[in-house]
């Protein structure tokens, strides 16, 4: 269970994290409360790399405390070197097909790579959809 007390002492110097939740816009979600792009900000340091599987984890809200900072970007500030994130709603199921793209793809290797091979075999697996598009890199 993600909670900020594990995203404080564990996730530090790891070499994925990989949150799949319920997100806004500007925050997680997480097993004990909400944590914002303020609160990310106060964390001592990221993984080298994060998937975010979630709702609109990668947007920003101009009307936040956040100053228009989104939490991929809040991450790579932490110490993260990429970060795969969504910029809209998303679909259980969605997350699930992506989450299995990247990692079929190497993910640990190049984030920004195996999201866009992910996404091309996504988009040959699924010909008529355009949900997987929606996934963006942020890198360091």
């Amino acid at each position: 269970r993600a909670t900020v007390a594990v995203l404080r002492d564990q996730v530090p110097g790891a070499t994925l994290l990989h949150f799949a939740g319920h997100a806004e816009v500007a925050g997680l979600v997480l097993a004990d409360r909400r944590l914002d792009v303020p609160g990310i900000l106060m964390l001592p340091g990221s993984a080298r790399t994060v998937v975010l599987i979630g709702c609109d984890v990668g947007r920003a809200d101009p009307e936040s405390n956040s100053g228009g900072m989104t939490v991929a970007r809040a991450l790579l500030a932490i110490g993260s070197e990429s970060v795969i994130a969504t910029s809209h709603a998303l679909a259980d199921e969605h997350g699930l097909r992506m989450s299995e793209a990247l990692y079929a793809q190497g993910i640990l290797h190049d984030g920004a790579a195996a999201l866009r091979d992910a996404q091309l075999a996504l988009l040959r697996a699924y010909p008529d959809e355009r949900w997987h598009l929606e996934f963006h890199p942020w890198v360091r």
